[in-house]
C-alpha cells in the first residue's frame, strides 16, 4: 500500500470478522445438507457498508492463514475496503459462525418458523490475539495516522479473555490514549443522538418488510458515521443510518445494498410525515407522493 492510499482513508474499523455458514434451507443443523459461505462481523460489516456509501475505509484485524482468512480478505477488498493492515496468523484459525434457521419441522431441536440463532466458533481465533502491538505495524500505523474516525465495538474490548489474555481491552485503551485533536473514536450508536448542550434528536425507524435482522445494527452505524463525515445534521445522520439498516433488513445475509443516490436524496430530504409513511420491501423504498428532493 502506498502512502497516498493510506492518506486517502477516512475511517478505520478495528475488530474481528468471521467466515459465515448460512443454511441453504431452514431446518435444524443436523438436517441441513448444504451451506452458503460468506463473511460477517460487526466492524467489517460497518467497513463494507461505509465503502458502499463512498467513504474511504480501512480495516485492521487478524485472520488465520487458511481458506476462510483468504475469503475474508478477498471479499472485503472486493467491496472497496483497504485490508493492507490485516495480519495473517499461521497458527490460529479464522473465526467462524454458523446460522441456524427454524422451519417448524416438529423436531425438538427446531427453533420454529421465523426464528434464527447464531452459533459462534471464535475462541482462540486469530483475532483473539489482537493487542496494542497490532496498532504499531507500519500498515496499521499508516491507516490510523490518516483516519478522521476510528470505529470499533465493545466486542473488540472483550477479545482474548476466553483465551486467557486481555489484549483486546489493552488495544482499546491504547486507541483512546493515542487520540489526536479532531479524530473521533466511536465505540457504538442508538437512534437518539445528542451533541453538546443541544436537545437530543430522535428519528423513527422506517417501516420495513423484514427478511432477516442480523447486520442491521452495523449498517445503521455505518450510515450514521457516513453522515457525520459528510457534515450532515443529526436528523439526516439518523435517517441515513435507518436507510442503511433497512437495506440490511431486506436481505438474508449481513449486507444490504443502499438505494441509488436519487432515492437516497429523496429519503433524506422528505418531510417528517412523508418519512413516517415510507415503506421498504424487497429492496425498494416507497416514498409517498410529493416527497421533497
Amino acid at each position: 500500500m502506498s502512502a497516498s492510499s493510506a492518506a486517502a482513508v477516512e475511517v478505520v474499523c478495528i475488530g474481528e470478522s468471521m467466515a459465515t455458514l448460512l443454511p441453504e434451507r431452514p431446518a435444524p443443523l443436523e438436517q441441513v445438507e448444504r451451506f452458503h459461505r460468506g463473511v460477517g462481523g460487526a466492524e467489517s460489516n460497518v467497513a463494507r457498508s461505509l465503502a458502499a456509501l463512498g467513504v474511504r475505509t480501512g480495516w485492521i484485524s487478524r485472520v488465520g492463514g487458511d481458506g476462510f482468512g483468504r475469503l475474508l480478505l478477498s471479499e472485503l477488498a472486493a467491496r472497496g475496503v483497504d485490508t493492507s493492515a490485516v495480519e495473517v496468523d499461521p497458527h490460529r484459525p479464522t473465526g467462524l459462525y454458523v446460522k441456524e434457521i427454524g422451519a417448524g419441522t416438529g423436531s425438538p431441536y427446531d427453533l420454529g418458523p421465523e426464528n434464527s440463532r447464531l452459533r459462534y466458533y471464535r475462541t482462540g481465533s486469530a483475532a483473539s490475539a489482537l493487542c496494542p502491538e497490532t496498532l504499531e505495524t507500519p500498515a496499521a500505523a499508516a491507516l490510523l495516522n490518516a483516519a478522521r474516525l476510528v470505529h470499533l465495538s465493545g466486542i473488540t474490548a472483550a477479545m482474548g479473555r476466553l483465551s486467557g489474555h486481555d489484549g483486546g481491552r489493552r488495544l482499546v485503551e491504547a486507541l483512546f490514549e493515542r487520540r489526536r485533536p479532531g479524530r473521533l473514536v466511536n465505540a457504538g450508536h442508538a437512534a437518539t443522538a445528542s451533541e453538546g448542550d443541544a436537545e437530543p434528536v430522535t428519528e423513527p425507524a422506517l417501516h420495513v418488510d423484514v427478511l432477516e435482522s442480523i447486520g442491521a445494527g452495523d449498517a445503521f452505524a455505518a450510515g450514521y458515521l457516513s453522515g457525520l463525515l459528510r457534515g450532515f445534521d443529526q436528523r439526516r445522520r439518523l435517517r441515513l443510518g435507518h436507510v442503511c439498516a433497512a437495506s440490511a433488513l431486506m436481505v438474508r445475509g449481513d449486507h444490504g445494498t443502499p438505494p441509488d443516490p436519487e432515492t437516497l436524496a429523496t429519503l433524506l430530504d422528505c418531510t417528517p410525515s412523508q418519512w413516517s409513511a415510507t415503506f421498504a420491501s424487497d429492496g425498494v423504498f416507497t416514498v409517498p407522493e410529493g416527497a421533497a428532493r
